[in-house]
């Protein structure tokens, strides 16, 4: 099908409570003979008016970052996913039949990966190249370095009037380290008792100056993480593919070279041209005897899955009240995944682009084919072995920048930043069938399906490797203040207000192969 190109401009304006009054609770006052200690307040996720982080406002809920590391989760991805707020339609990697394969995403409340709204340091990430069903946005967490994480911070709550419609689900806010000094390298591997799935993580981060003795630091962290694809014929629960010793178990075969008759009838050389089976056809919920074969070896369980990630900041107090700072982050993640041969059938369709929609590609065979032994026109299904498994590659490219300013101006806390980020997404199709060569194939019985290697038109010509790519960008731009302006009886009146400029664009470019509407 075509994939959408869509633009957007967005201006946010109002940030965190403009002109909204927030009282704080009064703090506890101390004994006269107890020395005078200082509170710092800090900026909590879902608001922009700072405050002591006793005092609750929303349903944040912290994962720090010695927690990420007692989990043993080998990314981010997998924390996020496992908190219990994850409730539903949110996918990853392992998705493999999907219009967004490669990325992991999060959806808070079960209210979709479009509606959970995802930040690094509070500030946006562009999305993820391939939309999920080509309209649905999101971040891709897969790309969040783990080693520079300080923790992470869950807005549940979908009402802060600080993000808008992007966080109805909520908010994951994922605070990297600020003031870190040192070195520290760490990994992990593991593999599994029934064997594949091996898996390894390494991580080194370094970072020097102290931001009270030397008024800066640097932090630089290096993530590089490692899967080995798992196939369903390396588990013993999937390998046969025949649950019919359960009750309501079937035989999940797949039929790869029959006559659609009744009752069917099997292609002459299953057991030779195809890698197939004779198998009685009440097994496969249909009559008569089929050629199937088990399709365990083709069926992706896990990718395999390589990824590097880079990033690195720095924070510079420019004077007692005024503080620069920049980060920087780059990402390379690839993935592979294997999907089981191109089949025909009478209802086989591909995309047409004169409508928009599907057309069907008639796996029927004329009564003057070759490889109809019947005089009349006659259904198959057939499974193009000869052409190969749909396998795919798909490698994502990120990188995002970020600068700005923060400090303090009387009684008044301010902050300016402004940013770019980018991903970028290539997915090569290995071995589909073109539709318009098959189709004209089997009018002119120039394709052997009995014997493959014989006919005039071979797997060569049959074969395509349509690739999809698509750029996401975001350019942005932030400022602002809060500040105590008055005093209750039950606490200070605190106050915000804030504006925000963002671009954010998507160009989801297919192959002319799919416009065109040969697969």
């Amino acid at each position: 099908m075509p994939l959408p190109v869509i633009r957007s401009s967005v201006i946010a304006t109002l940030a965190a409570g403009c002109g909204a009054l927030t009282l704080l609770p009064a703090q506890a006052q101390s004994p006269a003979s107890a020395p005078a200690q200082r509170i710092e307040k800090i900026e909590v996720t879902g608001s922009n008016i700072k405050r002591v982080d006793t005092e609750g406002v929303a349903a944040v809920q912290v994962i720090t970052r010695e927690e990420i590391e007692r989990t043993g989760k080998s990314s981010v991805a997998e924390v996020i996913r496992n908190i219990s707020s994850n409730s539903g339609n949110s996918l990853n990697e392992v998705f493999t039949n999907s219009f967004s394969p490669g990325a992991s995403g999060v959806s808070l409340r079960g209210l979709g990966q479009k509606n959970t709204l995802v930040l690094i340091n509070g500030r946006r990430m562009a999305n993820y190249g391939f939309a999920q069903n080509l309209q649905d946005t999101y971040v891709d967490l897969n790309s969040i370095p783990t080693g520079a994480v300080e923790r992470i911070e869950v807005l549940k709550d979908g009402a802060s009037a600080v993000y808008g419609s992007d966080a109805i689900g909520g908010v994951v806010n994922v605070i990297l380290r600020r003031d870190y000094k040192g070195g520290e390298v760490g990994g992990s591997g593991g593999t599994s008792t029934e064997g594949g799935l091996n898996e390894y993580r390494a991580s080194l981060a370094a970072g020097f100056g102290d931001l009270g003795r030397d008024r800066y630091n640097v932090l630089a962290t290096v993530d590089v993480f490692k899967r080995d694809l798992l196939l369903a014929s390396e588990r013993d629960w999937t390998a046969r593919q025949d649950t019919r010793q359960y009750a309501g178990g079937a035989l999940n075969w797949a039929s790869v070279a029959t006559y659609r008759r009744t009752p069917r009838v099997p292609f002459a050389s299953c057991g030779s041209q195809n890698p197939g089976v004779l198998v009685p056809g009440a097994d496969l919920a249909s009559t008569g005897t089929l050629c199937a074969y088990n399709p365990a070896s083709l069926i992706t369980l896990f990718p395999k899955s390589d990824r590097l990630a880079l990033l690195g900041r720095g924070t510079v107090d420019l004077s007692a009240d005024t503080t620069a700072f920049a980060e920087v982050s780059f990402s390379h993640n690839k993935s592979f995944q294997k999907a089981g041969p191109t089949p025909l059938s009478p209802t086989s369709v591909a995309y047409n682009p004169a409508t928009g929609g599907v057309t069907v590609v008639n796996g029927t065979l004329p009564a003057n084919n070759g490889s109809n032994p019947f005089g009349t026109p006659v259904g198959i299904n057939y499974v193009f072995f000869d052409v190969g498994p749909r396998d795919a590659d798909i490698e994502s490219t990120s990188h995002r920048a970020v600068a700005g300013l923060k400090g303090l101006a009387g009684r008044w806390d301010w902050e300016v930043g402004a940013g770019n980020a980018q991903n970028e997404v290539e997915q090569v199709n290995f071995n589909r069938v073109d539709r318009f060569v098959l189709t004209q194939a089997i009018a002119n019985n120039t394709y052997n399906f009995l014997n493959p290697s014989a006919g005039t038109i071979t797997a060569a010509q049959l074969r395509i490797n349509p690739v999809r790519r698509s750029t996401s960008k975001l350019d942005f731009f932030d400022a602002k203040v809060s500040s105590e302006i008055g005093a209750l009886p039950a606490g200070p009146v605190a106050f915000a207000a804030g504006i925000e400029h963002r671009r954010e664009s998507i160009s989801d470019r297919p192959d002319a192969l799919i416009t065109n509407g040969n697969v």
